[in-house]
């Protein structure tokens, strides 16, 4: 049941006006995954010029999951994790967009997860137990980028040029391949 409220509240911020959400699936083999997500809202902000980008929208509502509801039989029954980012209370400190960038950093060592979120201001720890050792495992991306509203008596191309309507998604990602650290390089 927990684990049900946890799901809605995540889906409930993503279909808010300006909710987004980024992420990535962690792919296990037969089947199974583990998905990462960073969430929230992107509130318009109505002192911004029109026509301009710069501080068009503040990020709020800001949380990052660990959903391991499908990550196999062998994970224990705590399946997601997670929660809020602290965002600063100070609207001279806040995140503005597109000024800033969500960070997201997920590190895999088989079945370790640790993620950390805006540079580490939420971090979560997980474990996965993928079951089967011999499946190569791989990682999908994806975004579900805010939609703000259009104000009334503008158009959706106007909204998107001065910050509102749609708002698009740069992802970068690196992958390293860690060596065994029990067993000397040439073994």
């Amino acid at each position: 049941q927990q684990q049900q409220q946890q799901q809605q509240q995540q889906q409930s911020i993503v279909q808010q006006a300006g909710g987004f959400a980024v992420g990535l699936r962690i792919l296990t083999g037969n089947r199974t995954y583990t998905d990462v997500t960073l969430q929230g809202s992107i509130v318009r902000n109505p002192a911004a010029a029109p026509g301009a980008a710069a501080a068009a929208a503040t990020i709020s509502n800001l949380s990052v999951w660990v959903d391991r509801t499908h990550a196999g039989n062998a994970s224990n029954t705590t399946f997601v994790e997670g929660g809020p980012v602290p965002l600063p209370v100070n609207a001279s400190q806040a995140w503005f967009v597109p000024q800033e960038s969500l960070q997201l950093s997920v590190f895999v060592d088989h079945s370790v997860v640790e993620v950390y979120a805006m540079g580490g201001l939420a971090r979560v720890s997980s474990r996965i137990y993928p079951e089967a050792d011999n499946v190569a495992w791989g990682l999908a991306v994806w975004s579900s980028p805010p939609q703000l509203p259009v104000k009334s008596g503008g158009s959706a191309a106007a909204a998107a040029a001065a910050g509102g309507g749609g708002w698009g998604v740069l992802m970068d990602a690196a992958v390293w391949e860690m060596q065994n650290a029990w067993l000397p390089p040439n073994c």
